[in-house]
């Protein structure tokens, strides 16, 4: 799953309804600071909540690549 942000402003708490519950790792996350971005590697995490809803902050002009696990 991928997530894009194409606009310049920030999208907080986009929510992304899932079909199922899945456990939500990153891939990449374009705003790792890796790539000169500010969110650490490894404090970049997504879960699901009861309704099997991701919900996400998106900064502007960002991406994210997701897997997908059961």
């Amino acid at each position: 799953m991928a997530a894009f942000n194409f606009s310049k402003d920030d999208l907080n708490g986009f929510a992304v309804k899932l079909t199922e519950p899945f456990t939500v790792k990153p891939l990449l996350h374009s705003n790792w600071e890796m790539f000169s971005g500010n969110i650490p590697r490894d404090e970049a995490s997504f879960k699901t909540d009861e309704k099997n809803t991701v919900h996400l902050d998106l900064p502007g002009y960002s991406g994210i690549i997701f897997e997908l696990a059961n």
